[in-house]
């Protein structure tokens, strides 16, 4: 009864629902016009969310416009973005997110390529399946390829072949490439270990020795404002950020914190700030902050269970694994996969006390990741070069030159 309840609440929203009709009209039109108005050839049309630029999407885009510009590359970003400054020179290669346009081109592309999964996609065609299996079946020429956001640690059946149309799906570490390959059921060929775009950046970094990084992911069941309000995952944040251990930590060895809450997350950043926090707390939102300019310099990463921490593993630095939640995560938002987080690529702790000890331990060692970390990752990324989005490029024209 509670279900039927909420899948009535949710036909009623009408103003969703008038939303999704406008949607819909526009993608059949604008298929309409494609059937017998098709200019573009050959285009790869690029995407991440739609509304930034900094992740695989972005440096890929970057790669072949600057390596091979005589591909017909587009890159869909909304016209407000952040980051939309970062792609200034190419203006006449970009495509306003959710425009007409943007309608249009999903049917004209060669080859539509994105971080996200259906990311492509305008909005409200992305969010409703009955859309994009239709989108699917009505342009079946179209190779999909999928760049990945980061590397994938837990198994995720929604991402399975059946339910996930791709004709490339790129793998950023080998036992990843291994999981997905005997797990995910896609046909051989389809699932490659190229190494992620972004990790061509990964490389000489100069790491600030006085910054830490904190760094969570999110939780699938706070979506809504107020279960976020009331959730332990506010309240065990809000009272890290505010605890004077780690601020006598911090102060008494002249660091600074930067906790950059994730994507999904930050519209309650304010929510983190309701007592005042010393100069070394830092809070940085996504409009003013690089993710990757992050992870380049800061000295340490302290995460739960996001992939970013492979990501710091990769630049052969120290990371911290807090799983204060760890039976309820597993119960409400991933399904666990390859990556034993116990015997992964960093320590990990469940309470504040076990951090903060870990944290006085890699003051003492500067900083240093062990040896123990330090062959484990080895053994995770054999591929450590500056190749990575030429190994995309190549594996993309190849999956073109198939037609």
């Amino acid at each position: 009864m509670r279900y039927l309840l909420y899948r009535l609440k949710h036909v009623f929203q009408w103003r969703l629902r008038w939303k999704e009709a406008q949607a819909f009209s526009l993608f059949l039109l604008s298929w309409f016009l494609f059937r017998f108005f098709r200019k573009e050839k050959h285009l790869w049309l690029f995407a991440e969310r739609g509304t930034d630029a900094r992740d695989n999407g972005y440096w890929m885009f970057r790669h072949v416009m600057e390596h091979y510009p005589e591909v017909n590359a587009k890159f869909i970003i909304s016209k407000d973005s952040e980051d939309r400054k970062k792609l200034s020179g190419w203006e006449d290669r970009l495509v306003p997110f959710g425009t007409f346009r943007h309608y249009l081109m999903i049917w004209q592309a060669a080859c539509a390529i994105s971080t996200h999964v259906g990311g492509y996609l305008p909005y409200y065609i992305r969010e409703v399946p009955a859309f994009r299996r239709l989108y699917h079946q009505w342009a079946p020429l179209i190779r999909l390829v999928w760049l990945q956001h980061g590397v994938i640690m837990n198994d995720m059946p929604q991402y399975h072949f059946g339910r996930t149309h791709l004709d490339l799906l790129v793998c950023g570490a080998k036992p990843e490439h291994t999981f997905i390959s005997t797990t995910f059921g896609f046909p051989k060929g389809v699932v490659r270990y190229l190494g992620l775009a972004r990790y061509d950046q990964l490389h000489d970094v100069q790491v600030n020795r006085r910054q830490i990084l904190l760094m969570p992911t999110w939780r699938q069941w706070l979506l809504k404002k107020k279960a976020f309000l009331e959730s332990d995952y506010l309240h065990t944040y809000a009272a890290l950020l505010a605890d004077g251990r780690l601020h006598r930590l911090l102060q008494d060895n002249g660091l600074t914190l930067v906790f950059y809450p994730h994507y999904e997350v930050q519209p309650y950043v304010d929510e983190f700030r309701s007592k005042p926090l010393p100069d070394c707390i830092l809070i940085a939102d996504k409009a003013h902050y690089d993710v990757q300019r992050l992870l380049k310099e800061s000295a340490l990463l302290i995460t739960d269970y996001s992939s970013v921490g492979l990501d710091f593993a990769y630049m052969r630095k120290p990371l911290v694994y807090f799983q204060f939640d760890e039976q309820a995560f597993w119960k409400g938002h991933y399904c666990r996969g390859y990556y034993d987080y116990h015997q992964g690529l960093g320590d990990w702790c469940d309470t504040v006390a076990g951090l903060l000890s870990i944290l006085e331990r890699s003051i003492r060692h500067n900083f240093q990741m062990s040896d123990v970390y330090r062959k484990r990752a080895d053994e995770f990324f054999p591929l450590q070069d500056t190749s990575n989005s030429e190994r995309n490029f190549m594996a993309i024209r190849r999956l073109l030159e198939k037609e």
